[in-house]
């Protein structure tokens, strides 16, 4: 298989912070969850350049059918340690039957873009918001879709001082953190789109390369991006 990116590892801090002009944070009102949008009221206005910086939270937790509280304490992970973003969702906002399991944050409002133009998406970092993650297989998905007889999720601890996550007691992994879904909003004729399979709007993409340093075109179809 051709490589199409970097040897998995994780990035060296950066010298300094990145500074940035807003701060949009992954609060029930400012998330959709299993549907890619075109019509919703804007999260955030940002004027083209600006530097935003993002809250993202993971479905893992929020798509098992229990409380992401004691999805995590089932795994030993502190109640205090789960994301009150994460909790907050999981209360308040409703998944529509047949969309996907992702949760996304926005939409964002570029001033001055319109369909047609082409949006440029800096990526100048990617941070750790907790200290661990989950793998997720099951018939039908993950590593061994035809194997698997019901699913099987795993909460993996990461290291970020090692800059590995901790998979077993004798397997760890380098960490290569990348954004798997990021999108535009789409055209009227697909919108709201499922977040599940990637589209011309971008969406579950799940390129290693979208990592720190990397710049993602995308086409506007959409006022405001």
């Amino acid at each position: 298989m051709n490589d199409l990116g970097p040897k998995p590892a994780c990035t060296p801090p950066l010298a300094r912070p990145v500074r940035f002009d807003h701060h949009l944070r992954s609060t029930p009102t400012n998330v959709a969850w299993g549907l890619i949008p075109a019509n919703l009221r804007p999260a955030l206005t940002v004027n083209s350049g600006d530097v935003v910086r993002i809250d993202t939270v993971s479905q893992q937790g929020l798509t098992a059918g229990i409380d992401p509280v004691e999805f995590f304490g089932s795994a030993g992970i502190d109640a205090n340690a789960v994301l009150d973003d994460v909790k907050a969702i999981y209360r308040e906002v409703k998944r529509e039957p047949g969309a996907g399991g992702h949760v996304l944050t926005g939409p964002l409002y570029v001033r001055g873009a319109s369909p047609g133009d082409m949006l440029e998406v800096r990526i100048l970092d990617v941070e750790f918001r907790v200290r661990y993650g989950v793998n997720n297989s099951g018939p039908g998905v993950g590593a061994a879709p035809e194997l698997l007889t019901e699913p099987a999720r795993k909460v993996i601890r990461i290291d970020e001082a090692r800059a590995v996550a901790l998979f077993s007691d004798k397997i760890e992994l380098p960490l290569a953190p990348f954004m798997g879904i990021m999108a535009v909003a789409p055209a009227a004729d697909v919108a709201p789109a499922n977040s599940k399979p990637p589209g011309p709007y971008g969406g579950n993409m799940d390129m290693k390369v979208l990592t720190r340093g990397a710049t993602l075109y995308l086409p506007v179809f959409q006022d405001g991006a």
